[in-house]
């Protein structure tokens, strides 16, 4: 009795309670969030997506410029394939008329998360699940769990808004030279099968009356004026094909890749910092405003 109730008081300790469903604490933590956010009404615009979503969006400046609900549902190291497993189980939770994802090219190299998507509909829409708590993980996780909420120190920083999103402090974030610098795009094959995923999240928002707003992420000037020919013409496929595949369904691409992002607003290569996150959501929102595409 004794060990169950010291292990009890460790995790209440430590604030945590968040559910086993992927290898990633990240995802976990974010489905609990989701949980003690769920609405009783429709969310008009949910984003989903990796940290380029979580990261890179100014929750902020989505609220002050549409006067609507709005839910940042993602976590670090989905991939397109994650992304649509989501959406299916969002959206009749949510509601969603608009759906934003943020990407970069790494979305679409090889998955690595592993999610237990069979536990994530009963845990999201119930009251109480066998999934909802598991005490071993917990415990085992309570400390670095801690730290992530805390330190805004880390990359890893996982205190969220009210929106579910969260943006790096860059007067208190620690850049790591390795994240800064970045890996070659073209360093890891993209994985065809992810954009086929792609075209299947177009088609599921067109079948269910949702506007996909896609949104190229940038990658700060210092980075890219360091990258040879193979790797533009790299990202220029990988660009042009994702507006193929969303112009089939007539949703709507936004690329932001040109134009010059200085380095002062990134937090590393790809992620952005809170005045960067500032700066891109403006500008990838003015767009979708012209397009008139949030209902």
């Amino acid at each position: 009795m004794l060990p169950l109730a010291a292990a009890i008081g460790c995790v209440v300790i430590y604030g945590t309670s968040i559910p086993n469903v992927s290898n990633s604490i990240s995802f976990n933590a974010k489905m609990h969030f989701l949980k003690s956010k769920k609405a009783d009404t429709a969310i008009n615009v949910i984003a989903v997506g990796s940290s380029m979503t979580l990261n890179n969006i100014h929750s902020a400046t989505i609220a002050a410029s549409y006067d609507t609900s709005y839910l940042n549902t993602a976590s670090w190291g989905q991939s397109i394939i994650d992304d649509f497993r989501l959406i299916k189980i969002f959206t009749p939770l949510y509601k969603p008329k608009t759906i934003i994802i943020t990407s970069n090219f790494m979305d679409f190299q090889n998955e690595w998360s592993k999610v237990k998507f069979d536990l994530l509909d009963s845990y999201l829409s119930k009251t109480y699940t066998k999934s909802g708590f598991d005490l071993r993980y917990n415990i085992k996780n309570a400390a670095k769990l801690k730290e992530y909420r805390q330190n805004q120190s880390l990359y890893n920083y996982l205190n969220y808004d009210d929106h579910g999103g969260i943006n790096l402090d860059a007067q208190k974030l620690t850049t790591d030279s390795l994240r800064w610098k970045g890996r070659p795009v073209n360093e890891s094959p993209l994985d065809q099968t992810q954009y086929a995923y792609l075209d299947s999240i177009s088609n599921f928002c067109t079948a269910n009356n949702i506007d996909l707003i896609f949104v190229q992420s940038p990658l700060r000037i210092g980075y890219t004026a360091q990258m040879n020919e193979a790797q533009n013409l790299f990202l220029r496929k990988h660009v042009s094909r994702i507006d193929a595949i969303l112009k089939n369904d007539n949703q709507q691409f936004i690329n932001t890749l040109e134009g010059n992002w200085p380095d002062d607003i990134f937090a590393d290569y790809s992620h952005l910092n809170e005045k960067g996150a500032q700066v891109f959501t403006k500008r990838f929102l003015a767009e979708m405003r012209k397009r008139k595409t949030v209902k």
